[in-house]
């Protein structure tokens, strides 16, 4: 069973722990062009409002920032392997995103309609016909080779790549504009301000301090799950 540990450390998902992290190809200058990669529900809408608001650079949205990549796909949209390109990838909290994809699940469908957060975990998903419709053995089964593939794909290619943590964006934005700057080779073109409103208009979306509430109580990180969905969640995703 594929296992993300290699690249992240899931017990560093708690609210002090930063996991703003460069792979070691991010050694090139600078970059002008950036893409924005990570699951649905994880953020990539707001990194993409904070990058936009100040800095110049274009975001560059060919393919789909949500795609389990192949060496076809990038082949057929070369700008997710180019070395000249910055990857940012945005990563949540497998818990919080498995309750925000029980909530609005997007392309990644249960095989049947759950009733309850423990249906959605412990079910199969299958992504619309659209998106190829491959089925999945659970919902965090997707979440880790998602991120695992994708991640090989960028260091198989040797293209430069960084990680941030949702949770990060949300509580701590300057922060991480700041820790960017670096990789970016610029600085921001307006002062960094945050964004209080939401970052999409679709999926129920919350505004900042809304967010802030939901993420900041860690009860909403496992509210509804049962022990056996917990088990179940750490036994995929901790070796």
């Amino acid at each position: 069973m594929l296992r993300l540990i290699k690249h992240i450390n899931v017990s560093d998902f708690n609210m002090s722990t930063s996991l703003l992290s460069p792979n070691s190809h991010i050694r090139q200058s600078p970059h002008n062009v950036v893409r924005i990669h990570g699951l649905q529900n994880s953020g990539t809408n707001l990194l993409a409002k904070y990058l936009q608001r100040h800095f110049n650079l274009y975001i560059d949205a060919s393919g789909w920032k949500h795609q389990l990549l192949t060496l076809h796909y990038c082949h057929q949209y070369p700008s997710f392997i180019d070395p000249r390109v910055l990857k940012i990838f945005v990563i949540k909290d497998p818990y919080f995103w498995l309750q925000s994809m029980f909530k609005s699940p997007y392309e990644v469908m249960s095989i049947r309609p759950p009733l309850t957060v423990n249906d959605y975990i412990q079910r199969p998903v299958k992504l619309i016909e659209e998106r190829g419709g491959a089925i999945y053995r659970t919902p965090i089964d997707y979440w880790c080779l998602w991120y695992d593939r994708n991640i090989r794909i960028m260091d198989h290619y040797k293209t430069p790549m960084i990680m941030i943590r949702y949770e990060d964006l949300l509580m701590n934005p300057i922060q991480v504009m700041t820790e960017l700057e670096p990789f970016l080779h610029r600085k921001p073109d307006t002062p960094l301000t945050i964004i209080e409103e939401a970052a999409k208009s679709h999926g129920h979306s919350r505004n900042r301090q809304q967010a802030l509430a939901y993420y900041s109580n860690k009860e909403n990180r496992i509210k509804g799950m049962t022990l056996q969905s917990q088990q179940m969640i750490q036994s995929i995703i901790v070796p």
